[in-house]
């Protein structure tokens, strides 16, 4: 008969599981939480330099308001 410090515990599938999980996550690396933006981003690079001109889709709307101020 083995003694009290001998005896194996059978785990369970689900207790077998956790344990190997447990082992595994152990082994894993923790990387440090990293931002791309200040190496990717460079401030004031994205804005225009010269004013922005109206195009086509503004024609219909200065039609629109060109009526309002016809004298008939």
């Amino acid at each position: 008969m083995p003694s009290s410090g001998e005896e194996k515990v059978a785990l369970t599938t689900a207790e077998s599981i956790a344990r190997e999980l447990a082992e595994s996550q152990k082994l894993i690396e923790i990387a440090p939480p990293v931002n791309f933006a200040p190496d990717m981003l460079l401030p004031g690079k994205g804005l225009q330099g010269r004013k922005r001109r109206p195009g086509a889709s503004l024609r219909g709307y200065k039609a629109m308001a060109g009526e309002l101020f016809e004298t008939k």
